[in-house]
């Protein structure tokens, strides 16, 4: 029972941290090592250069024309957004194409296109599956999956314009563009952003950075779900620790006090419960983490939504703070329990057992 309770108090605590790292994890993912361009101008038309070209020149690094419209990948009812680059050889300058798990790049090709991890395991397709594609306006696309790539954020198909036209049979629509801006203050993307839309054809501004917050404020909410679960672990690891041990020194209570009379000291004696009670915490913290890295992979698929992945990594650091934290409300029991050591009567050795 202690080992069992304790593998519920560490895993309790482990899914908790986990889940904090899970949603964390995509904000640095998604913005720092995927999407590497942090500003996205919408567009009336697909090219209207009346001052825009200047203006993303004066402001950006690079800039990256592309189609993003809204699709179907009929049979599963998977909505995404089929990403199409002006440039296909530039989207990786923009966007990092890559497996989650092996980290190994995965190539942009012309003649396939390549989905996001979350669509992929939605629809049930990888490499070399067909699908077919359906869009706003009605048109339908046979096309091959060439790859899987990581993302967080939304659910995309990334499609070459060349591909594009042999398979919709139309010119791509660029309705968006990508840049690098250097300068990532708030008075320069004020700036930025009021000279974008002083552009005739330029309807919306947007930065990943304001995105960025918005996620970094859900994470502190989560931290609030991480205290429920450390108290409610802590109450757990306390009934059960308590308890057990409560019944332990009922049980073996002329056993302890004999103990006293051949002369052990109080210290000796509550060590010698203690031990028992510290090895058995160890096994429990040890079924601990993998009953919580299992509960945190269930609550991760259950709590996420169609458009957007959590990360699937719980960091080194929560595995230590779970196990600490056990530990010291095992600690906690002992100390309160050596009182109820100290006060067994050495006469209690001298009773019969009835």
């Amino acid at each position: 029972m202690t080992v069992i309770g304790i593998a519920g108090c560490t895993a309790l605590l482990l899914t908790g941290f986990g889940l904090r790292d899970s949603i964390s994890d995509i904000v640095d993912k998604q913005f720092g090592e995927i999407a590497h361009y942090n500003l996205m101008a919408g567009l009336k038309t697909d090219r209207d250069d009346d001052g825009l070209a200047e203006t993303l020149a004066s402001s950006a690094s690079e800039s990256l024309y592309v189609q993003q419209t809204n699709v179907d990948a009929t049979g599963s009812g998977g909505t995404a957004y089929l990403y199409v680059p002006e440039e296909a050889a530039r989207l990786g300058d923009f966007i990092t194409l890559r497996e989650r798990k092996s980290g190994k790049a995965v190539p942009f090709s012309e003649d396939s296109v390549l989905l996001t991890e979350k669509l992929a395991a939605k629809l049930g397709v990888g490499a070399g599956d067909p699908l077919t594609l359906r869009d706003g306006d009605g048109r339908t696309a046979q096309v091959t999956v060439g790859g899987v790539t990581e993302n967080y954020v939304y659910n995309y198909i990334y499609m070459a314009p060349s591909l594009y036209r042999s398979s919709f049979g139309a010119e791509p629509d660029y309705n968006l563009v990508t840049a690098k801006v250097a300068d990532e203050s708030d008075a320069n993307q004020d700036a930025v952003a009021t000279a974008l839309l002083g552009v005739d054809g330029v309807t919306s501004v947007s930065f990943t950075t304001d995105v960025s917050r918005s996620f970094a404020d859900i994470v502190k909410n989560i931290d609030y779900i991480v205290i429920v679960l450390i108290v409610s672990a802590g109450l757990l690891a306390f009934v059960v620790l308590y308890n057990l041990n409560n019944i332990n020194i009922t049980e073996r209570q002329r056993e302890l006090a004999t103990l006293k009379v051949l002369g052990f000291f109080d210290g000796e004696v509550a060590s010698y419960v203690y031990r028992e009670n510290m090895v058995l915490t160890l096994f429990g913290v040890i079924a601990g983490m993998g009953i919580g890295t299992f509960l945190h992979h269930c609550v991760i698929q259950t709590v996420e939504v169609d458009m957007m992945m959590f990360g699937r990594n719980v960091f080194p650091r929560s595995y230590g703070w779970s196990a600490l934290i056990t530990l010291a409300f095992a600690l906690f029991v002992n100390f309160m329990m050596f009182y109820r050591l100290r006060k067994i009567d050495m006469i209690e050795s001298l009773k019969s057992v009835e």
